[in-house]
């Protein structure tokens, strides 16, 4: 049985007995990259500062959606209470970036692009399967559909209903810095 077989039997049988996740590696043609030397080619969809040990010359690291690709990403479907029904996001895992950018720290403040930020314990992303989701529903998300980046916060890990959940979860994310 082929790997990709097996991952959607694993998928159908998650969402059979929760109702809200699929979880599943997607290949990426992108090379990994040293992210202190590592320049852009495409636009910046994330800036990463603060608590990192591979920044560049200016403190950051500067991400475009290659870069972003190159860390690995996966698939979850899930819902989010600002979207009806189930939803399939596609991203990097928030800890995978973390591990990328060597990270350390207490916190993270996200920052969106209208400078809405919140300050989210990094507990949440090395405990669950928080996704910072570039594609909905198999196409990158704009500016107007909560893009270029959404942190999302899987349903059936996180209780959506909570104050720090839906806070958490920015769209439109321009920045992430480290503390």
């Amino acid at each position: 049985m082929k790997a990709r077989s097996v991952m959607g039997l694993v998928a159908a049988i998650l969402m059979a007995t929760t109702g809200s996740l699929s979880i599943g590696q997607q290949t990426s043609t992108a090379q990994p990259f040293d992210p202190s030397s590592a320049v852009a080619v495409g636009p910046i969809i994330l800036t990463v500062e603060g608590a990192i040990e591979n920044a560049g010359p200016d403190g950051a690291i500067h991400l475009d959606r290659a870069m972003m690709e190159s860390i690995g990403t996966v698939t979850i479907e899930t819902r989010t209470p600002f979207t009806e029904g189930l939803v399939e996001f596609t991203g990097v895992l928030m800890r995978d970036l973390m591990t990328t950018v060597e990270a350390h720290g207490e916190h993270v403040v996200a920052i969106a692009l209208n400078d809405y930020s919140y300050t989210i314990p990094l507990s949440d992303f090395t405990e669950g399967h928080v996704i910072l989701a570039m594609d909905m529903n198999g196409t990158p998300m704009r500016v107007r559909d909560k893009g270029p980046i959404w942190i999302v916060y899987p349903e059936h890990e996180f209780d959506a209903s909570l104050d720090h959940v839906r806070s958490a979860m920015v769209w439109q994310l321009r920045t992430l810095r480290f503390e």
